[in-house]
């Protein structure tokens, strides 16, 4: 009952100062706001786990470059590393001894015609058993098979779940429809699940049919990916896989001499170089918010002088310390939930504006959305928040002078 005294009370004195209320729910608001919106960002990108079966066991694969046991540079994306070639990929797939599956994966910029208008958007063509490599199953229809990953049998494709929806609205009918791939004839025969879309915002996939003699050994163009077994360690996976390179060293030394293997964790493949600068930003939007909370607790101390008199008169009727350290505290923590609502609603509106502005620039835009995690979160904030603030204008209350307050009521 106590404390529903003490919120019925906190709520009077906040609303009898509107002014002082609404430059400290502002202030709170601009804080609580932004860290949740950078918050909900940071999850979506580094803490989410991908939206795979196992996803710790994938790993991109790439060949590297090396000169006296040391990576060169050879290209933009990484020092050393490069796609990978046909005879390569097949070899690797049907040598290896530490992956469960590997696939590899091709995407183009496309034109599909053949069932709404000409459209321009991203297709990829991998290798049989890349939607089992990725452990994800389609939505509603299948994946492809190995017999349909040869040349004359791939006019087949999976479509993505907002492709789905933009041509034909929802309907299961969509399996079965053929429609044109830059001119190739494709037959749709599954629905990939929402928010899958590896690699890069892919829209179609199809079997690529690529033989392992279309190209030389040294010629490289193929992404791959590979699923580690579950009994071995990414380490060991690096060493089967070192160990095979050294084997074909021997075995075709004019294509593959100097030439390793590299494995990388597909998170870190996606997250690229932008894990740092999040986490400074994260950590640069955090300090705002230590801002305002000392900037509402000089606003609470200044205002303490004109409640000195009301707390000398509770504390003479025989509220003690504790009681009224706990009604200030509930005073402020209720002042940072008002500020961490509003500042919801500001991280809302924030992520609507920003996110399609940095969504080529930004990985797994998809998966950042203000969720109940979210929300839990900047429900804690708004109370740390409040309980930072109002620690020192509480303690000031408690600690002041019994006599003096009653002689300065007087």
């Amino acid at each position: 009952m106590s404390w529903t005294q003490d919120l019925k009370y906190s709520t009077r004195m906040l609303l009898r100062s509107p002014g002082f209320t609404a430059i400290a729910v502002l202030s709170l608001a601009l804080g609580i706001g932004a860290n949740t919106a950078i918050f909900s960002i940071v999850k979506g990108v580094l803490i989410q786990p991908l939206p795979y079966d196992q996803p710790h066991q994938l790993v991109t694969v790439s060949e590297r470059l090396m000169e006296e046991g040391n990576l060169v540079i050879a290209g933009r994306d990484a020092p050393g590393l490069l796609p990978v070639s046909a005879p390569n990929f097949y070899d690797w797939r049907d040598e290896n001894k530490v992956f469960s599956g590997m696939s590899y994966y091709f995407p183009f910029q496309s034109t599909t015609t053949g069932v709404a208008e000409p459209e321009r958007l991203v297709a990829t063509s991998v290798s049989g058993e890349f939607f089992d490599v990725m452990g994800v199953q389609p939505l509603y229809g299948r994946g492809f098979t190995m017999e349909e990953d040869q040349p004359g049998r791939n006019g087949v494709a999976v479509i993505s779940y907002g492709l789905w929806q933009r041509w034909f609205g929802g309907s299961h009918d969509a399996i079965g429809k053929t429609f044109k791939v830059d001119g190739n004839q494709a037959e749709i025969i599954g629905i990939a699940p929402p928010g899958f879309d590896f690699p890069d915002g892919t829209e179609v996939w199809n079997p690529g049919a690529i033989p392992a003699t279309v190209a030389p050994r040294n010629f490289n163009f193929l992404s791959v990916v590979a699923r580690i077994k579950a009994d071995t360690s990414l380490q060991g996976a690096q060493d089967g896989m070192d160990s095979l390179a050294r084997a074909f060293e021997g075995r075709y030394p004019a294509t593959s001499e100097g030439r390793g293997v590299w494995l990388t964790p597909l998170e870190n493949k996606i997250v690229g170089d932008v894990r740092p600068a999040l986490l400074v930003l994260w950590g640069a939007v955090g300090l705002v918010l230590l801002i305002a909370c000392s900037n509402v607790a000089n606003l609470m101390l200044a205002k303490s002088s004109t409640r000195r008199a009301e707390t000398a008169i509770r504390m003479a009727v025989g509220a003690g310390p504790i009681r009224l350290l706990r009604q200030f505290l509930t005073e402020s923590m209720l002042l940072g939930l008002v500020g961490g609502t509003f500042g919801l609603i500001l991280a809302w509106f924030a992520l609507e504006s920003l996110l399609p502005m940095v969504q080529s620039q930004l990985p797994r835009v998809n998966e950042i959305r203000l969720d109940s995690f979210v929300l839990f979160f900047a429900a804690g904030v708004s109370l740390v928040s409040g309980i930072l603030f109002g620690l020192a204008p509480a303690y000031q209350f408690t600690q002041q002078n019994l006599n003096e307050a009653l002689k300065d009521g007087a």
